[in-house]
């Protein structure tokens, strides 16, 4: 079970209470494949909106579910039908730290997600790594233009205080969240164990991704 903190208690309280006033709570969904900064991404939301967060680990557990936060197969339809006020983001980081990331930590992946969805690759398969990697961001991208308010967020948009205001100011003003103050940046991320923005900042190299150019980083 994820651990539930005070943050996460504090979002619902305030969420609730903005509800009751009538205040409109941005819905969140967040998709990604495992090990793409997911955890990080969802506690700097929490951390400075109040939002309902619709398919975190602690509301959608099923991997079957099609708003499960790492699925490979989005559901446009259904999307549009059920989740059309949502605000959808789409994380992306390149393909080399990726894999450094599913070294560290591969257990999900490998051993549960990957069997369920009866998909078989061998830990040490880069080349169907690679292939799983490229056809789920290209699932995505293909649908981004069919529905509204999706945002591709870039993993280097996250990694200096400097790029996570200017998020921070950019998703306040488009979409007019209710942030709880100036901006915070995490200092503990729920659901990961550690977390090492300087082991990023010195291997963010891009490897030639073709999926650079749909996630800009916001100025």
């Amino acid at each position: 079970m994820a651990k539930i903190t005070i943050s996460y208690l504090y979002n619902i309280f305030g969420s609730n209470i903005l509800k009751i006033l009538n205040n409109d709570v941005k819905k969140i969904l967040v998709f990604s494949p495992q090990r793409t900064f997911s955890n990080y991404f969802e506690t700097l939301l929490e951390k400075n909106f109040f939002i309902d967060f619709e398919n975190t680990t602690n509301e959608v557990k099923n991997y079957n579910s099609k708003i499960h936060k790492h699925t490979f197969n989005p559901d446009l339809e259904y999307l549009k039908k059920h989740h059309s006020d949502s605000i959808i983001f789409i994380l992306y980081k390149n393909f080399d730290l990726w894999l450094k990331s599913l070294e560290t930590n591969d257990q999900d992946f490998f051993d549960h997600f990957l069997p369920h969805h009866n998909i078989k690759i061998d830990r040490n398969d880069k080349i169907k790594l690679k292939q799983y990697y490229f056809n789920w961001y290209q699932n995505w991208l293909n649908i981004k233009n069919k529905i509204k308010n999706v945002e591709l967020v870039n993993h280097k948009q996250t990694l200096t205080l400097e790029n996570n205001k200017k998020l921070f100011k950019y998703l306040k003003i488009k979409y007019k969240m209710y942030s709880k103050g100036n901006f915070k940046e995490p200092s503990k991320i729920r659901r990961s164990a550690s977390f090492n923005k300087s082991f990023y900042l010195n291997n963010i190299e891009e490897s030639n991704s073709p999926f650079v150019e749909y996630f800009q980083i916001i100025k």
